[in-house]
């Protein structure tokens, strides 16, 4: 039966949107004593693994690197924009450690000296996690140490979606015992992740749908389901 499910790059994207959403509904509309706020959280750590996946798999397939760096990288500094219009506060947010985690990518893609580039993304991210970067933004340790390795992984596996999973499952490892940061609470939410291994493996390495309209509506999700619910926010509070 499970021989017969597979999910597209596009099906996979819809599951990261949809958890996405239950994460910051519970984030930003729902009480921190409520149940439904771990239900919501927890759900919503599948979605950044997802994401992560899809920028090593876009960065692999794409055909002009710098335009997909350009996109992500206009995408960051816009939800950065309207997070601090609906909140008067800079706190970063998930793109932008996407966006570094490609442009790692990016720069071990790169031949000899080149590579030693990869170093300022990976600088940037842990500035952050230390709290003395001026780039703020969201999974800065776990982020980019989850994305280098799905990257690296692929490269000495033959099996690119048991490569990703052993990746994830070696990120959370290193994330749990180098945090210093964050309450064994944080470690168990984030730890629930780990779900998101079942839909990278039923991945079948196909786009799915990819036109001019579902690109479009790829980047404008997340800025524009962001500023809906903060909207929200806002008139219930």
């Amino acid at each position: 039966m499970l021989e017969k499910i597979k999910l597209n790059s596009f099906e996979i994207r819809i599951i990261a949107m949809v958890t996405m959403v239950f994460d910051h509904v519970g984030y930003h509309l729902i009480g921190y004593n409520s149940v439904w706020y771990s239900i919501c959280r927890n759900i919503g750590r599948v979605s950044f693994v997802l994401f992560a996946f899809l920028i090593v798999e876009g960065m692999y397939y794409t055909k002009n690197e710098i335009k997909y760096l350009a996109r992500l990288f206009s995408l960051a500094v816009i939800v950065d924009l309207l997070i601090y219009i609906g909140t008067r506060d800079y706190f970063g947010n998930a793109v932008t450690i996407l966006f570094l985690g490609a442009l790692s990518i990016y720069f071990l893609k790169k031949d000899g000296f080149k590579k030693i580039f990869v170093l300022i993304p990976i600088a940037l991210c842990l500035f952050d996690y230390f709290n003395i970067g001026f780039i703020q933004m969201e999974y800065e340790f776990f982020g980019i140490v989850l994305i280098l390795l799905m990257y690296i992984s692929t490269k000495y596996l033959k099996n690119r979606n048991l490569a990703y999973a052993i990746a994830i499952i070696f990120a959370n490892a290193i994330y749990y015992l180098a945090d210093i940061t964050y309450t064994n609470y944080f470690y168990t939410m984030t730890l629930y992740n780990i779900f998101s291994i079942a839909f990278i493996l039923l991945y079948n390495h196909q786009l799915g749908l990819n036109g001019k309209f579902v690109r479009v509506f790829n980047y404008l999700f997340y800025p524009l389901h962001v500023e809906i619910i903060l909207v929200i926010s806002m008139l219930i509070n």
